[in-house]
């Protein structure tokens, strides 16, 4: 039987997550905004994408490694904004502006490979 390292990780995560959001649910606990926090749980995902997608390719940023850093900054700029109740007709725009960046950054490395 084939173990993989980190399943049961995930598995304990969607636990407590269940546990909690019923919590929430029953009263007995109150998250506020603090529930957008688990949002980082991807975006941390994507960071560390990027850093391997990086390292694999020498030290050279590539059009892979430069999407995944852009979706988890993406997703940072999200979380800020939800945990700080910041106005998103500024985060809007932002965050076309970030998504327009990295679809630039790949399709300028994509270009350079050729």
């Amino acid at each position: 039987m084939e173990r993989r390292g980190g399943s049961w990780i995930g598995g304990l995560m969607l636990i407590g997550l269940g546990i909690l959001l019923l919590m929430q649910k029953t009263g007995t606990i109150s998250f506020g905004r603090w529930w957008s926090l688990l949002i980082l749980i991807p975006a941390v995902a994507a960071f560390a994408n990027a850093w391997k997608e990086y390292q694999a390719a020498g030290g050279r940023l590539t059009g892979r490694a430069s999407i995944a850093l852009i979706g988890g900054l993406l997703l940072s700029t999200v979380t800020a904004a939800l945990l700080l109740n910041l106005d998103w007709g500024w985060f809007g725009p932002a965050l076309l502006l970030l998504a327009g960046l990295g679809i630039f950054v790949r399709g300028y490395a994509d270009q350079k490979r050729e």
